[in-house]
């Protein structure tokens, strides 16, 4: 496999993007205050570390010219957008999960 297929799977998959929760689950064992804080705080917490952490392979794909840049800005918005609800749906996902797993 190469670096062009790897960096295409990542963002199809949306994998990194589920990587949200933990992340925060483990930012919040190093800052117990952050733990205490309302539910959708920490739900928009993981949707947007998983949002980064979804747009990263995207981004590495256009500055290696893997994929063509955007010709504008609005191709720029449209894009990050559609990277960063794969990351949001799979987030989504593992959240779910891990809730069914404690129940």
């Amino acid at each position: 496999m190469q670096l062009s297929e790897f960096l295409m799977s990542l963002v199809a998959s949306g994998i990194l993007g589920g990587l949200g929760m933990p992340l925060l689950a483990w930012i919040e064992s190093r800052w117990p205050w952050l733990a205490q804080a309302e539910p959708w705080v920490r739900r928009a917490g993981a949707w947007i570390i998983g949002c980064g952490l979804g747009v990263l392979p995207y981004l590495v794909q256009v500055l290696m010219q893997y994929e063509p840049a955007p010709s504008d800005w609005r191709g720029w918005v449209e894009q990050l957008f559609a990277v960063a609800f794969v990351a949001i749906t799979a987030n989504q996902g593992v959240q779910i999960l891990g809730k069914k797993r404690k129940d």
